[in-house]
């Protein structure tokens, strides 16, 4: 059973990657989150885009006269400072196909006018049922709602952007194929937030901290195959949290001092990666909560209360991480947990156990090292 379900998600994994359009490959530069510089900006009143036909120099189109919405020559927008207040979005793009660029914009304030979300949504750009659109080096700021909204659309990216002192930074409703890269998010509710069948979609070397919620989100049954890459999370209630998400990775991530919850919490999924991850100073670092099926590979912390604990969780594989100076211990199951695999897990140093299992049957302990833990090694 477990080979069959590993062999799966592989494949489809595999697909998702294969499927993506090529304008969404990573970016090679990943050393740095760049903090937009705007400048040469000019006052502009809220843009609104309703169809191709609105991309125009009446709708601040700045290549209205020698753009086509071509991948090689696309509608731009850039260098607007524009204030939302009192009308619900700074700019607002719907119902597009053609391709376009909102670069070096300055899209704040928004308020007023909150619903529905897919007009308006308080919202710093909103994007709805639109392809091919890229939103670079922008600033979000204290907007209601979002920063950015993009809903119901394919072949997004929004890079190199700053969204701060929203509710939502950066938010994909019902959104597939799209990217969120080189962003920061400071001081919002949630830094990311996927939810509502939102798939195949990338979020890439990001910096989000100081969130009252989480760093990343993403949540609703149909919101899956998306991959969690590269980021920071610090200083969030959460760092990044899954729930009722199934066949999505988080790999290569840095969450550091989510003191009041977890550094990556996994609830009611199937399929979940979770590898090469580093988690310092967290309540616990990895929490797995009735979700079947997910891999934990790789990944290291100290300083954590708890590193991994598995609860009401069955056929995971807990394999080749590495926990030291846990104030509890560094992998734990309960509640019960069946069928797992616990297998050559360095635990090095915890104030309680290297390993502690309370509930549960059939379970594989192996080839672990629990050395100079003060209660229990296993």
């Amino acid at each position: 059973m477990r080979k069959i379900n590993v062999v799966v998600f592989t494949a489809i994994m595999i697909l998702s990657v294969m499927w993506m359009p090529l304008s969404m490959g990573l970016p090679q530069d990943n050393a740095t989150n760049s903090v937009p510089v705007v400048e040469s900006m000019a006052p502009h009143a809220p843009i609104r885009i309703d169809s191709n036909a609105d991309f125009d120099a009446a709708h601040g189109v700045a290549n209205a006269a020698t753009g086509d919405g071509s991948a090689g020559n696309p509608w731009k927008i850039e260098n607007y400072e524009i204030d939302g207040t009192g009308v619900g979005y700074c700019l607002y793009i719907g119902n597009t196909t053609q391709y376009f660029t909102i670069n070096n914009c300055s899209l704040n304030n928004s308020d007023g006018v909150g619903s529905p979300w897919e007009y308006y949504g308080n919202s710093g750009v909103n994007l709805y049922n639109v392809t091919n659109g890229r939103v670079y080096n922008c600033t979000m700021f204290n907007n209601t709602f979002f920063g950015a909204y993009v809903s119901s659309s394919n072949n997004i990216t929004i890079s190199k952007c700053n969204a701060s002192s929203n509710s939502e930074g950066v938010s994909f409703y019902n959104t597939i194929y799209s990217m969120i890269d080189n962003c920061t998010m400071y001081n919002n509710k949630d830094g990311v937030w996927f939810t509502q069948a939102t798939r195949y979609n990338t979020v890439f070397n990001n910096t989000a901290a100081g969130s009252s919620s989480s760093g990343i989100l993403l949540n609703h049954a149909l919101t899956r195959n998306n991959m969690i890459i590269n980021n920071t999370v610090s200083y969030n209630e959460e760092g990044i949290m899954l729930t009722n998400s199934d066949n999505n990775t988080v790999s290569g991530n840095i969450a550091h001092n989510c003191s009041s919850w977890d550094a990556i919490a996994v609830t009611s999924c199937l399929n979940t990666v979770i590898d090469n991850n580093t988690m310092d100073g967290n309540e616990v670092a990895i929490s797995i909560n009735d979700s079947d099926f997910t891999i934990i590979r790789d990944n290291s912390g100290q300083g954590n209360d708890y590193f991994i604990d598995l609860r009401g969780s069955d056929e995971c594989d807990v394999i080749g991480n590495n926990a030291s100076w846990c104030n509890v211990a560094g992998i734990s199951g309960g509640q019960p947990s069946n069928n797992n695999v616990i297998s050559n897990n360095e635990l090095w140093n915890n104030t309680m156990h290297g390993i502690y299992w309370t509930q549960g049957q059939n379970n594989m302990i192996s080839n672990n090292t629990a050395i100079g833990n003060q209660q229990y090694g296993i």
